[in-house]
């Protein structure tokens, strides 16, 4: 029978990947969780148009400072905060049969800390610029925290309540439907950014996003998590941690889910600066970037219709690989449309190709990983791969650093040349792994 995932076998081994068994969850626990859950993820990814990593909060923060350095590292603290925690609180919650009390506080928490972030950008004097940079790290980077610690608590209620089988519908609707949705608010944030002033402009855009932000975090605490044993002692916290990193060594295929992820992930280090380079270079006006907004988010959106078709199918490797390779599109394009000086229209396409990147890499090896890791030790596995994903996050930073004090070209020439190394690693794992499972 033909496997399909992105971590290869070695020849001769004669290991398989563990067959995750469902979870014995009752069917209307399944059904109002499994809504809920997309309800969630509707709404958050409708938030990405007034809040998108890769076009507002790059202008947003390009108008405070010309460090480019600043702007690549606004791009990615979201992320940051999302990845980094995870181990520790993976370490400090394994033996709880309950997550949802957690993800309950961290919400409380995020949107307490929003709250401080949309009184600092009213109350601060945009004439001194650096104070209102450094509320914003602030208050968005713990805000990104929270996310974080309740990302955990997220995937096991997921992983707890919704079937395998049913994943790849799970993370599609949650995209698909909310990606419409942002796309449909791309005329909106357009007009927002031309009829008002700046900062009142970006302030406006923020406050959208508080809402669905909310609305979301609330949507989700109606779930309905079933207590099911859990097989993790109670043990200290720092032979919780020395558990987890031995998962490097002890299981393969964990690790061969990481090293793809980890390179395929370096996309992002020209993410943030496509819409810089549309904006400063080609003469674009700000309102466009409502338009790349919409293409990013309709790309994302369209992107799932397949990708989730794939995953239903138990074909995550080749979701990822099928990622890796539209990575290489965005930074090609860029340098033709620099040297052609194509329009906003097809500019636009960039931002396509990124959404449809980074829902791929989302459905792929989100799936992947609940299918790999045993059920009483999966928080351990969840916590510790996105912990280790930490060097993607100074990605958009070294972007930063390359445009600062080389070019254009470099930065662009650079992304090419990452996201070629990882469409060809990706590629190479999954058709190793493809011969291996047809001897």
């Amino acid at each position: 029978m033909e496997q399909d995932g992105p971590s290869s076998i070695p020849a001769g081994s004669t290991q398989t990947v563990p067959q995750e068994k469902p979870p014995i969850v009752p069917t209307d626990f399944r059904a109002r969780n499994f809504w809920l859950g997309v309800t969630n993820g509707i709404i958050f990814n409708a938030s990405s148009a007034f809040l998108n990593a890769n076009t507002i909060l790059p202008l947003f923060v390009a108008r405070l400072t010309d460090s480019r350095f600043l702007v690549g590292t606004a791009s990615a603290l979201h992320e940051v905060g999302w990845f980094l925690p995870q181990l520790f609180v993976a370490a400090a919650t394994a033996h709880r049969e309950r997550q949802k009390p957690f993800y309950i506080r961290a919400a409380f928490f995020r949107l307490a800390v929003f709250i401080a972030l949309l009184a600092s950008f009213f109350f601060s004097s945009y004439q001194k610029p650096e104070q209102v940079l450094f509320f914003f790290f602030l208050f968005y980077g713990l805000y990104s925290i929270g996310g974080g610690f309740a990302g955990v608590a997220f995937m096991e209620i997921v992983s707890k309540t919704v079937p395998p089988e049913r994943r790849g519908s799970f993370w599609g609707l949650r995209m698909s439907v909310g990606g419409l949705m942002a796309a449909a608010f791309g005329s909106l944030v357009a007009q927002i950014l031309d009829n008002n002033p700046f900062p009142r402009n970006y302030e406006i855009l923020f406050l959208f996003a508080f809402f669905f932000i909310f609305a979301g975090l609330f949507s989700f605490a109606w779930v309905k998590e079933p207590i099911l044993p859990n097989l993790l002692p109670k043990v200290p916290y720092r032979q919780r941690l020395q558990e987890a990193f031995s998962l490097l060594k002890t299981d393969p295929h964990f690790f061969r889910l990481y090293c793809t992820r980890l390179l395929i992930g370096t996309y992002t280090v020209a993410a943030p600066f496509y819409v810089l380079f549309g904006r400063f270079e080609l003469g674009f006006p700000v309102g466009f970037a409502g338009l790349f907004v919409s293409a990013e988010v309709l790309g994302l959106a369209v992107s799932n219709l397949w990708w989730s078709a794939f995953s239903n199918r138990g074909r995550d490797g080749l979701v990822l690989v099928g990622s890796a390779t539209l990575a290489v599109f965005a930074p090609v394009w860029a340098l033709l449309c620099g040297w052609l000086g194509f329009g906003p229209y097809l500019f636009a396409l960039i931002f396509f190709a990124l959404g449809a990147t980074n829902s791929g890499l989302a459905v792929g090896y989100l799936n992947h990983l609940l299918k790999i890791s045993p059920e009483s030790s999966r928080t351990l596995y969840i916590g510790l791969l996105h912990t280790l994903l930490f060097p993607i996050l100074f990605f958009p930073g070294l972007g930063g650093l390359i445009l600062q004090n080389l070019s254009y070209l470099a930065l662009f020439s650079f992304a090419l040349v990452v996201a070629l190394a990882g469409a060809f690693l990706a590629w190479r794992i999954f058709r190793m792994q493809q011969k291996v499972s047809k001897v």
